[in-house]
């Protein structure tokens, strides 16, 4: 993970920002809300099409080639803060050919990097079991039958 604060100005990170900006296919991230007797899971779920920025790099290293990819993150928007202070930054359909053109102005992309709106994302409490890359059910997914209670009310 890359913050997109500091993205432009870390070596590891800089010319990837510049020139290899990528876009993860997902429909929604988990995040971990610090709990005494453990960690508790919640699926954010997109509420209309996104994707998760990202930047890549390829290099080489004893005669084989390594591509790697770093997920963007920045200060959470009002639903996940209840959760954790970060969270992936989210790229709109109608934004996505302006983050993947490296001939995209800075200033432009760079505006991109905003916590994404509050009513794009659904809260769902998650199965504990969504720790385990062995674990393959529906359940973690969230709990569609009943959306995770913030502030007193579900959200939409």
């Amino acid at each position: 993970m890359a913050r997109a604060e500091t993205v432009e100005e870390k070596p590891a990170y800089r010319d990837s920002f510049r020139v290899r900006r990528c876009a993860l296919v997902a429909d929604g991230f988990y995040e971990w809300r610090r709990a005494r007797g453990g960690n508790v899971p919640f699926y954010f779920r997109f509420s209309k099409p996104l994707f998760i920025a990202g930047i890549w790099d390829r290099w080489f290293e004893q005669g084989e080639t390594i591509e790697s990819c770093a997920v963007l993150t920045t200060t959470a928007n009002a639903l996940v803060a209840g959760v954790h202070d970060r969270m992936p930054v989210l790229i709109g359909v109608d934004d996505l050919d302006v983050w993947l053109s490296p001939s995209s102005p800075r200033n432009v992309v760079r505006e991109l990097l905003e916590p994404s709106p509050p009513e794009y994302l659904r809260v769902f409490a998650a199965d504990r079991a969504v720790n385990n890359p062995a674990n393959d059910f529906p359940q973690l997914l969230g709990d569609y039958a009943e959306e995770a209670d913030w502030f007193g009310r579900a959200h939409p």
